[in-house]
């Protein structure tokens, strides 16, 4: 008979009520980067990379009997004055999940501060805003089994092959495209992503229809040009 106990701290109930400083507005269309790897610059891939770098904190601090899971509950907004992402309010839970065999070598405020150390450099007002709630679970069955952390959207690069550029071509928007990593590949910058957005007139940058065909215009002030692109290669493909 397996045997669950549970202990929750919470690091603080504080809420605010004051304005966002953001906006929905120019919101980014790049990627961002996270242990070496590059990754497209969207709310969730910011939330698991924060997730993430919980974690990433805590383990060499709970030895191999224990382990942690966090979750943020909220979304981050883009603001677009500090250029980044952020969170408003973040909700950020830690389960500490160990195998039954050891105590766990962390009191809880030190794991609340830890985590805390790691996601307030992207809340608004962290003190007033940024709660972090702590379980402890002894619990052989879940500690053996972990739950796989959701990937986080690689980030992806249009792939071109080269035309005479006098005329416009079109390009079929692929999953984790933004319009900066396809300017990039159609023009050798990713400064010209508002003109291709010019070019397709109700076209959401923020939420990039996969399958859907847009226009590259030529511009004469490139220096790649327009060029049409061709299909993505299937992985194992040549």
């Amino acid at each position: 008979m397996r045997h669950t106990s549970l202990a929750v701290l919470t690091a603080s109930v504080a809420l605010s009520a004051a304005l966002w400083l953001g906006g929905c507005d120019n919101r980014p269309f790049g990627f961002t980067y996270y242990d070496g790897e590059q990754y497209s610059l969207t709310a969730e891939n910011t939330r698991l990379i924060r997730q993430r770098m919980v974690v990433a904190a805590l383990k060499p601090k709970l030895g191999d009997k224990w382990r942690a899971e966090a979750v943020i509950t909220e979304l981050p907004k883009w603001d677009p004055d500090k250029d980044r992402y952020e969170w408003e309010r973040a909700t950020v839970t830690v389960d500490l999940i160990g195998d039954g065999t050891t105590p766990i070598p962390l009191p809880t405020h030190v794991v609340q501060g830890l985590a805390y150390e790691e996601v307030k450099g992207a809340v608004w007002r962290p003190r007033s805003n940024l709660t972090v709630t702590v379980k402890e679970v002894s619990d052989a069955t879940r500690f053996a089994a972990p739950t796989a952390p959701t990937p986080i959207a690689p980030a992806t690069v249009a792939a071109l092959t080269v035309k005479p550029a006098n005329a416009p071509s079109s390009y079929v928007i692929q999953a984790g495209d933004t319009l900066m990593q396809i300017s990039a590949a159609a023009y050798g910058s990713s400064k010209h992503w508002r003109r291709i957005l010019d070019a397709n007139p109700g076209l959401d940058p923020s939420a990039m229809p996969v399958g859907k065909a847009i226009m590259l215009p030529v511009l004469t002030d490139a220096p790649g040009n327009a060029v049409p692109p061709a299909a993505k290669p299937t992985p194992g493909g040549s």
